[in-house]
C-alpha cells in the first residue's frame, strides 16, 4: 500500500527532490560527494529529514539527522569541518570533533562496548553551519544503526533512507 503511493512518479523526481532537500545542507558540488559518503560509510538518514523526502515537502529550520557506526563518523566529521561545519561539543565531549571521536573509539572498544550496544546509541556529534544556520546531528552506535534504530523506536513511528 505504501509503495503504491509513489507509482507513476518519475524515478528523475525522486532524485530531484533529494538533491533540493540536501542543498538546505550542502552546496549544490557537496550533495553528491554525501551521497557518495553515505553509500560507503553506511549513513541512514532518518526523522523529519527522511518523512520530508516521502511528504515532498520542506519543514524549515529542521536538522539532518544521520546515524551511523562510531568507527566510520570520523570520516563524516572531517569533511563537514571541511566544507564549514563546526563541531558544537556537549559539556562532557572534548573540544573537537577527532580529539571527541577518539575518545567514543576508545570508549567503544573493550568491555564498555559492551555496555554501550545494550544501550544502543553512544555518541552523538552535533555540527552547526553558522553562515547557513543549518545543523547536523551525527548519532552513532558501536554496532550497525539500523538494528539499533529498529530496537529502540519499536514502539513509535521512525522513517529512515538509506542510500538512494
Amino acid at each position: 500500500m505504501f509503495l503504491s503511493a509513489f507509482r507513476g512518479i518519475p524515478k528523475g523526481s525522486f532524485i530531484l527532490h533529494m538533491n533540493r532537500l540536501l542543498g538546505s545542507f550542502f552546496a549544490t558540488r557537496d550533495v553528491e560527494t554525501f551521497k557518495n559518503l553515505q553509500e560507503s560509510l553506511g549513513i541512514i538518514i532518518g526523522r523529519s529529514f527522511a518523512l520530508q523526502f516521502f511528504d515532498r515537502m520542506v519543514y524549515v529550520g529542521s536538522g539532518l539527522d544521520l546515524y551511523l557506526e562510531v568507527c566510520n563518523s570520523s570520516q563524516l566529521g572531517v569533511w563537514l569541518k571541511n566544507i564549514g561545519y563546526a563541531f558544537v561539543p556537549k559539556p562532557h565531549q572534548q573540544p573537537t570533533f577527532l580529539k571527541s571521536w577518539s575518545e567514543a573509539l576508545e570508549e567503544t572498544s573493550g568491555n564498555i562496548s559492551m555496555l554501550l550496544t545494550s544501550w544502543g546509541f553512544s555518541y552523538i556529534f552535533h555540527f552547526k553551519n553558522w553562515t547557513t544556520n543549518s545543523s547536523i546531528l551525527l548519532t552513532t552506535s558501536v554496532t550497525c544503526p539500523l538494528s539499533q534504530i529498529l530496537s529502540s523506536h519499536s514502539s513509535a513511528t521512525f522513517i529512515l533512507l538509506l542510500h538512494l
